[in-house]
């Protein structure tokens, strides 16, 4: 997809290609990725993204999905950042990328799923 080379079968990407332009929706989570670095402080190369739409409909992302990577960073951090782990822990709210919108359902069928730390 697109002009990237590494992690293009990466199993997540299975959500944008479900979409009508894979490439267009990638570059649009980038987008809003590139906007909150810039809010942060981090000086990313806007050049770099292809093609993006902040209009787009949104995209679909199941509630268990949602819990599992939020698990998933959880665990993550909790070795390599204690104090945000601490932070984080207690939210009761994931608040998602402004791409997507929350349904109910499970994990995604494409997942890896690994145990929880």
């Amino acid at each position: 997809m697109g002009l990237t080379r590494g992690y293009a079968k990466h199993p997540q990407l299975e959500r944008f290609r479900r979409t009508s332009d894979p490439v267009l929706y990638i570059g649009t989570y980038l987008y809003y990725v590139y906007l909150e670095g810039r809010r942060r402080g981090y000086d990313f190369n806007l050049g770099k993204i292809v093609r993006y739409d902040p209009g787009l409909p949104r995209v679909p992302v199941t509630s268990g999905q949602v819990r599992y990577e939020f698990q998933h960073l959880l665990d993550k951090l909790r070795a390599r950042d204690p104090a945000r782990y601490e932070a984080l822990k207690g939210e009761a709210e994931v608040k998602v990328h402004p791409l997507f919108y929350v349904v109910e359902g499970d994990v995604e069928p494409w997942e890896r799923v690994k145990a929880s730390g």
